[in-house]
């Protein structure tokens, strides 16, 4: 694989794994998550159903690919560079965006893991 071929495939599975997490965290809480608790014991049904349809693998496969396709993308920019990316402004700017978007992905699944436990005490 060319070294072009690599970094578009790699800036593909970035973005759209990005957007896919973002857009299914906000649609989550904008949506689902309110519904659930005005529904009652109803949202129970559609948390099952959610996870019947693999919803909490994607909901890890995304950040996952976001993350290491970002941390690929990052350590190509900065072995190309010779380590200079890293000092520059927007080497920075994507540093801090990465820092933030790990810790991110591990609160989110932190507070995915804990609810899922909770979850199942409930069965």
């Amino acid at each position: 694989m060319s070294e072009a071929t690599l970094m578009i495939a790699l800036r593909l599975v970035h973005i759209i794994s990005g957007v896919l997490w973002v857009g299914a965290v906000v649609f989550l809480a904008i949506y689902i998550i309110p519904f659930m608790r005005a529904s009652g014991a109803d949202g129970g049904r559609l948390l099952q159903s959610m996870a019947q349809r693999r919803f909490p693998l994607y909901m890890g496969l995304f950040p996952g690919l976001a993350v290491l396709s970002g941390i690929g993308l990052y350590q190509r920019a900065l072995s190309l560079s010779h380590y200079t990316f890293g000092r520059s402004h927007a080497g920075m700017a994507f540093g801090l965006g990465g820092a933030l978007a790990l810790i991110a992905m591990i609160l989110g699944g932190a507070m995915a893991g804990r609810s899922a436990g909770a979850l199942t005490e409930l069965d």
